[in-house]
Order: C-alpha cells, then sequence, then structure tokens
C-alpha cells in the first residue's frame, strides 16, 4: 500500500489535482466520445446534453462531483453503473500514470467490510449483489481483522471510495443514486488523445466545492 492512512492520501491527490489545468474542453472531449442510443439515433452523451434539462442529464456530472467532493469527506453516495459492451477497464484507462494508485477493483462483495483498498482508492469497480446496494449511502468505512495492520489509525473514517460497475445489463430496480447509462460505442481514437492527468485537473476545477461554503452547511 502506497499511503498508510487517510489524510495522508486525500492529500497527496489534491496536491496533484489542485494545478491549473494547461487544457480546457477535455471533460467536454470525454463526454464527445460516450455514444448512446437516444429514441432512435445513437448520439454522444454531449449532444444529448444539449437537448434536454440540466436536470435529467445532471448524472454524469454527479458521479464526477462526488469522486471530488469525497477528497474533502463528503462521501459520494452516487454510484456509475455502465451498460453494454463496454471494456472491464474503461474506467482505470481514464486515470494517466501518476494516479494508477488510486483505482482498484474488487469482486467480493460478501467481504467488502474487510478490502482496505475501499479505504484508500479514489475510484472503485464493484460488482454489486442485491445486499450491497446498501454500500453507497454508507457515510464511515471500517477495517476489520488483518488489514488493521497496514494502517496506523484502523478505526472509522468517512470513506473515500467512489463506486463504479460494469455490466451487460443492470439486473436491480433502478434507485436515484445509481446512474445507469448504456453505451452503445465509444470514439477511442479520441479518447485516447485526451492528456488524462489534464482531464483529472479540469474536472478537479469545475467540481472543486466552496470548502467555507461546506463547513457551514451551506453547500451540500
Amino acid at each position: 500500500m502506497r499511503f498508510i492512512n487517510n489524510i495522508m492520501i486525500r492529500d497527496e491527490i489534491i496536491k496533484i489535482l489542485d494545478v491549473e489545468p494547461k487544457q480546457t474542453g477535455l471533460y467536454d472531449q470525454l463526454k464527445d466520445c460516450l455514444y448512446f442510443q437516444y429514441e432512435d439515433v445513437s448520439m454522444s452523451l454531449s449532444e444529448i446534453e444539449k437537448m434536454l434539462s440540466d436536470k435529467e442529464t445532471r448524472g454524469f456530472d454527479s458521479w464526477f462531483k462526488g469522486i471530488i467532493h469525497s477528497l474533502y469527506y463528503k462521501t459520494n453516495e452516487y454510484v456509475l453503473v455502465l451498460e453494454g459492451d463496454i471494456p472491464f477497464n474503461f474506467i482505470e484507462k481514464l486515470f494517466p500514470e501518476e494516479m494508477k494508485y488510486c483505482y482498484h477493483v474488487s469482486l467480493n462483495s460478501s467481504k467488502v467490510e474487510e478490502d482496505c483498498n475501499f479505504y484508500s482508492s479514489l475510484v472503485v469497480m464493484f460488482s454489486f449483489s442485491k445486499k450491497t446496494l446498501w454500500l453507497p449511502k454508507e457515510d464511515n468505512f471500517i477495517i476489520f481483522e488483518e488489514n488493521t495492520k497496514k494502517l496506523i489509525e484502523p478505526s472509522s473514517d468517512k470513506r473515500l471510495a467512489s463506486y463504479y460497475t460494469i455490466t451487460d445489463k443492470w439486473q436491480f430496480p433502478q434507485r436515484n443514486n445509481f446512474i445507469v447509462l448504456h453505451i452503445n460505442s465509444i470514439d477511442w481514437d479520441k479518447f485516447e488523445s485526451i492528456d488524462k492527468l489534464e482531464l483529472w485537473r479540469e474536472i478537479f476545477k469545475k467540481f472543486k466545492p466552496d470548502l467555507l461554503g461546506m463547513r457551514i452547511g451551506l453547500i451540500k
């Protein structure tokens, strides 16, 4: 494990991301890469957003906003569910080399409470079951048993990890905090041309919270 406590993890990620991006428009370019079936036409997420209201298309933004806010101890309750023929490592490909340690895959939903990577990863790919749909709503995360040896303060803290999953077909009824997107195709040439570190710095700047507002309860 690269880091030994929750505070250091957050501080290190913020240090990487809290830099003025050299490029802008990369987040929109990411949306241009993702194609969805809208009625009888395949359209990019950017095109769909221009047609619909903010309320109808806010899910994608809500997940990324939740990731950034989790760095400031506001747990992300949103889950990104990607449906379709999508590579297993799609989200992992969003991370630059400088942030590879921020990503983790967990397929053992029965022992989630024992997995210290949920404590120390920014984004976690998780295989949900009916019994674990409650997990994203939980604020705290407790590390148990042998994993406590890996952390200085292994008790309970705000969960850092934001969850997503990839599936051929989402089998559970829709919940407000599960953002289900059926992707038809991905423009890989456009995707690969995105500077991933600059993308995350742009996302950080776009969604970085008003810290004073969070402290006095104005920002939820």
